[in-house]
């Protein structure tokens, strides 16, 4: 297990914070910032197979920490405001020093151990597509990392922390197994890897039955058959109404208007049906016509839905008359594009 035991100057925590192994080593990090003046601020890590966080006090910009590790581990530190400051990577017996900025990157920089600075070149040569969050760019540079060098922990923490997994799946986990398990450590891992595996199973994965409720609060059993193609859209109250689901429903639906071509569901995952009526009343006059609504009582984890492993919401999947998924994609963009493409070949 990678645990940590953290002794914060200039804040009294408990003893019994994480009680440390014997297999601990301990490392001290000396830290400063133009940007934070005192106040409290955050970090966050992973230990005991969970993100946990601390509160540190810094004073003038400057805050020491103290902790205790049983491998390398990865901390981010956010402001007050929630702002991150920066990242760093902390083994046993490292004496981190540098400054954290996030007002100004040409003063982020680090000594103490490779992986460190290592991570902060990483972030100045991809700033540009960090500060974008151009999830194309920025998961094709973790993956050039990667593949340059995977024999180290700093690439466990950029695939972990900067890669996107939504439909860059298989290629997460082909980046995970370049890994050498030296530097991938399993509670470090696991919820990855149980997440990419059983998104990758979903692939294979198709539509049958599944159990819904309609708006008369009436069961209702939902099958593919009886349009070429079905745009299944999972929404909540947050996002029903969200622009780019409008917009991707109108377009479909002009260029296929009957429900034999193309049959647009929305299943409801609102927390229960009085949100989920009340959400669908107060929706725009002008909201595109031409869609079912559904709702599933049990959500994403809904039988019927489940197996195709939904990673957010809203999530949208495309499957023929048959129930053979087409794809699956939190992105509204992407749902467009495929159903171009499979339009054309079925």
């Amino acid at each position: 297990m990678n645990r940590i035991l953290l002794n914060i100057t200039l804040l009294a925590l408990a003893s019994t914070l994480l009680a440390a192994c014997s297999r601990t080593k301990e490392f001290t990090a000396e830290l400063d910032s133009d940007d934070i003046g005192t106040q409290n601020i955050t970090l966050t890590y992973f230990a005991d197979d969970a993100w946990n966080t601390e509160q540190i006090s810094a004073l003038n910009g400057h805050f020491s920490i103290k902790g205790a590790v049983s491998g390398p581990t990865y901390f981010e530190v956010y402001t007050s405001s929630g702002t991150l400051l920066g990242a760093f990577i902390a083994d046993g017996g490292d004496e981190i020093t540098g400054r954290l900025s996030a007002l100004n990157p040409e003063n982020y920089h680090l000594k103490g151990n490779d992986d460190s600075q290592a991570l902060v070149k990483w972030i100045a040569d991809n700033r540009k597509a960090l500060d974008k969050k151009d999830i194309s760019a920025i998961n094709r540079a973790v993956a050039e990392e990667i593949q340059r060098d995977p024999d180290r922990f700093l690439a466990t923490a950029l695939l972990l922390n900067y890669f996107s997994f939504p439909g860059y799946e298989k290629q997460a986990l082909q980046l995970l197994q370049l890994i050498p398990e030296k530097y991938r450590p399993r509670d470090y891992t696991m919820g990855a890897e149980q997440l990419l595996s059983a998104s990758l199973a979903a692939d294979s994965a198709s539509i049958t039955n599944i159990r819904t409720f309609c708006q008369a609060d009436s069961i209702l059993t939902f099958t593919p058959n009886g349009a070429h193609i079905n745009l299944l859209i999972l929404t909540d109250d947050q996002c029903r109404a969200a622009d780019s689901i409008r917009q991707l429903i109108a377009t479909l639906r002009a260029g296929a208007p009957t429900a034999k071509q193309l049959r647009i569901t929305d299943l409801g995952t609102d927390r229960d049906t009085l949100l989920w009526h009340s959400n669908l009343r107060s929706l725009p006059q002008d909201y595109p016509s031409g869609v079912d609504r559904l709702w599933l009582n049990e959500g994403p984890a809904t039988e019927g839905i489940a197996p195709l492993a939904p990673t957010d919401i809203p999530y949208f999947i495309l499957a023929d008359s048959t129930g053979r998924v087409l794809t699956r994609t939190p992105s509204a963009t992407a749902a467009r594009a495929a159903y171009g493409q499979w339009r054309r070949k079925i």
